[in-house]
């Protein structure tokens, strides 16, 4: 299904199937392409009192996704976030936790959501 679409095209494609997956799961999306000068989350979700970033590669295979996040990215994703609340403050009252997750998404297997991928809430806490 993504081989003969552009790079563009398949993280658009990827990033509507780990909608639906988060959905699936109770998830609600609140934000689709979060973009800032730090950097970019691709979807930002609520779920049971907590605001979450999530991160969603597609690889050929499942191991390709996973190792593709690069400390740096991590760390825009992150720098990202603290951007997203500082421009919606309200939202920490009503989301006291916060979390990234990543969905992995690979032509041989079935979508992959990983809960709290990384530990970062000092990070993103920083920005206030």
């Amino acid at each position: 299904m993504f081989l003969q679409l552009t790079t563009d095209q398949q993280g658009r494609l990827a990033e509507e199937q780990a909608k639906q997956l988060l959905e699936s799961k109770g998830y609600k999306i609140i934000v689709q392409r979060y973009k800032c000068k730090a950097g970019e989350i691709d979807l930002i979700a609520t779920f049971e009192g907590t605001l979450i970033a999530v991160e969603v590669k597609y690889r050929r295979t499942y191991n390709d996704a996973a190792e593709s996040i690069s400390l740096r990215q991590r760390k825009r994703i992150v720098e990202a976030l603290g951007c997203f609340l500082a421009e919606h403050q309200h939202l920490r009252l009503e989301y006291p936790f916060l979390r990234i997750d990543v969905v992995l998404l690979c032509q041989t297997s079935n979508p992959t959501h990983v809960i709290n991928a990384w530990q970062s809430q000092d990070d993103i806490y920083e920005f206030y």
